[in-house]
């Protein structure tokens, strides 16, 4: 699979200043999203709240990122092995304001085109608000990580 990534991969393309994916990026619904941060220097990832299960997300070309892990380290995680690599891809895009608002996951085979995920104002961990995990609990998370 990084094989495949590497090969569709365009590289040497320009990459905005890692503060400006920062946010809390929903699904429609809202029952789903996801965390951006970084940290000395690198993107991070987490889905709904779990700081424990983070992802490194490498620069891919423009603003996609990848978050490719290993089998190895899948099977550490306790997570099922996905075999399909535009699971680790996460497409952002801009607002008409050319700012980062949105970010497009294709996670789910059922939904070939993928889930776009939007931008609240703000980030919960940027300014340092108590989060509710997926189990509906309160879980105070500090902004740096």
């Amino acid at each position: 699979m990084a094989e495949e990534l590497e090969d569709a991969r365009i590289p040497d393309t320009p990459v905005r200043e890692l503060s400006e994916y920062v946010g809390s990026y929903y699904d429609v619904v809202k029952d789903w999203h996801m965390e951006v941060w970084v940290r000395e220097g690198k993107l991070y990832m987490c889905h709904q709240d779990d700081r424990k299960q983070f992802y490194h997300l490498e620069h891919y070309n423009h603003d996609t990122f990848t978050w490719l892990l290993t089998r190895d380290q899948t099977v550490r995680r306790g997570l099922f092995p996905v075999t399909k690599t535009e699971y680790y891809i996460l497409a952002f895009g801009q607002g008409e304001d050319g700012k980062i608002d949105r970010v497009l996951w294709r996670h789910d085979p059922s939904v070939p085109e993928g889930v776009t995920f939007k931008r609240l104002s703000g980030s919960a961990f940027e300014q340092g608000l108590p989060l509710l995990s997926s189990k509906g609990k309160q879980n105070v998370l500090e902004a740096k990580g």
